[in-house]
């Protein structure tokens, strides 16, 4: 078995790169998704049955589970090749104007590290409170709350500006 999975990896390793550099962000992200694959296929290989589906069905479907693993995450440890900090905080709030914005970056770093962290990737980088809940330690619930009572101080402050 080992044997088709080093055949099949030296015949399509580039090809599989081209293929999903798109899908996975970039080619260096794509080498790591592919190359990920064959490790994948060479530890499940018992897993592989020719009586049941072909080899490039079995690879292909171990290929789409990486590039989902992958893509979790990416998206979890907001780690990608395209990250800008700059345009991360400004483009959601185009419409405000630059001075409240950094008003609101300035209250928003007022608060404990960690209520600064997810309300940074709720505002900013728009995760939703269980998304953040798996980056920063905190509960689901004290996520909410931070983010209504946030929101309120920024009402009270701000009117309708926002």
């Amino acid at each position: 078995m080992y044997e088709i999975i080093e055949q099949h990896y030296i015949e399509n390793f580039d090809k599989l790169v081209k293929r999903y550099a798109n899908r996975a962000g970039s080619v260096w992200n794509a080498e790591d998704v592919v190359q990920d694959s064959f490790d994948r296929a060479m530890r499940y290989s018992d897993s592989f049955s020719p009586e049941r589906q072909e080899f490039g069905a079995w690879f292909n479907m171990i290929l789409n589970n990486a590039l989902r693993d992958f893509k979790r995450d990416d998206r979890l440890l907001g780690m990608s090749v395209e990250y800008s900090e700059e345009l991360d905080e400004v483009e959601p709030l185009l419409e405000w104007e630059g001075y409240l914005l950094e008003s609101i970056n300035d209250d928003i770093n007022a608060k404990s590290v960690q209520v600064r962290q997810a309300l940074y990737l709720y505002i900013f980088k728009q995760y939703k409170p269980r998304e953040i809940e798996q980056v920063v330690d905190m509960s689901n619930a004290y996520i909410r709350t931070s983010v209504k009572e946030f929101k309120q101080e920024m009402r009270a402050k701000y009117g309708d500006v926002l």
